[in-house]
Formats: structure tokens, C-alpha cells, sequence
């Protein structure tokens, strides 16, 4: 199960560190999409953020490590929580909760 609520880091106050990490399969549409819908959620926030793509086509064994099962899967790392979400992040209302950004729910 995945913690929905926002890293003690971010509660209350923009994280100044962010990891990001785009796991998909090839150059698909709903790769694509995932790719730049957060692209575009990146533009709206600061600090010190990196952001990663990862084929897992490409580097299964990546993808194995991490225990991602199904893509497009993002996984956030903020200090020393982490978080998963699937899907084609057309919704950034998740990714922006994990982040303390976004509203509570």
C-alpha cells in the first residue's frame, strides 16, 4: 500500500530536495504522455530537483530493483520518503500531495 500522505519534509514547506524517476516500456503514446506530463508539472515547482527515465525495455533490471511491476510507474524521493504512482500522470493531484504541494486528501 502507498502512503498517501505528504514526507514530514515537505509538510508545511516547499522540499528543498526532489528525486524523480519515470519508469516506462518503449516509446509508446502512453510513455510519451507520462514523459510530458511531468515535464509540465516540473515546470511549477522549485528546488533542487532531478528527474530520471527509465525504459524498462531497455534496463529491466532497473525496473526489478525498484519492484515496479507496471508502467508508466513514478516513483518521488523526497529526503528519505519515497512514494509510487502509476499511470500516464495526466492527474498531478497525487504527485503534488506527496510533495506537501497539492490539496489534502
Amino acid at each position: 500500500m502507498t502512503d498517501n500522505r505528504p514526507p514530514p519534509a515537505a509538510q508545511g514547506s516547499a522540499p528543498s530536495s526532489i528525486r524523480f524517476e519515470l519508469y516506462v516500456a518503449g516509446d509508446t503514446l502512453y510513455s510519451r504522455r507520462a514523459i510530458a506530463n511531468l515535464e509540465n508539472l516540473l515546470k511549477g515547482l522549485e528546488g533542487d530537483i532531478t528527474f530520471e527515465v527509465i525504459d524498462v525495455l531497455k534496463d529491466p533490471q532497473a525496473a526489478f530493483r525498484r519492484g515496479i511491476f507496471g508502467t508508466p510507474s513514478l516513483v518521488t524521493q523526497v529526503g528519505e520518503h519515497q512514494s509510487l504512482i502509476l499511470g500516464d500522470l495526466s492527474d498531478p493531484e497525487p504527485v503534488l500531495r506527496r510533495l506537501g504541494s497539492g490539496p489534502a486528501g
